[in-house]
């Protein structure tokens, strides 16, 4: 026969479960309905400013309490001389982390890569109409 203790070994403790959406905090949970009638020119609007911003009615009224004015997000207009622009700087990075893995000690003008990138970033990000006004920098 075997010897069983007389006491029972203690059970490490649980771990969290590591998949899943996370738990929200209760004070964080929404759980007040809200009802609202709006009129067709009202809700056109809503419509309408909450697809400008990029994302849906609930979350845009939800800004809007938080004391947020959601911004427009960029439109959908690619000028092509940009994205030659962007390919060539691809390029010359892939150029360079090439050399560097290859262990070549030819040195690049990083600084005029860098500054290069930013102008296009500042294009990207400010878009066409900053072009149009001088504004790119």
């Amino acid at each position: 026969m075997r010897d069983v203790p007389d006491f029972e070994e203690p059970r490490p403790e649980p771990r969290p479960q590591l998949y899943g959406r996370p738990r929200i905090d209760p004070a964080e949970r929404r759980t007040r309905p809200l009802r609202v009638f709006l009129n067709e020119a009202e809700e056109r609007r809503l419509r309408e400013d909450a697809a400008t911003a990029g994302i849906n009615r609930h979350d845009y009224i939800r800004a809007l309490i938080a004391g947020h004015k959601p911004q427009s997000r960029a439109g959908g207009h690619y000028d092509p001389r940009l994205l030659h622009e962007l390919n060539a700087i691809g390029n010359n990075l892939n150029q360079a982390v090439r050399d560097v893995h290859a262990g070549s000690k030819r040195q690049r003008d990083w600084e005029a890569l860098r500054e290069l990138l930013e102008d296009v970033i500042l294009r990207v990000a400010l878009g066409p109409e900053s072009e149009q006004d001088g504004n790119v920098h």
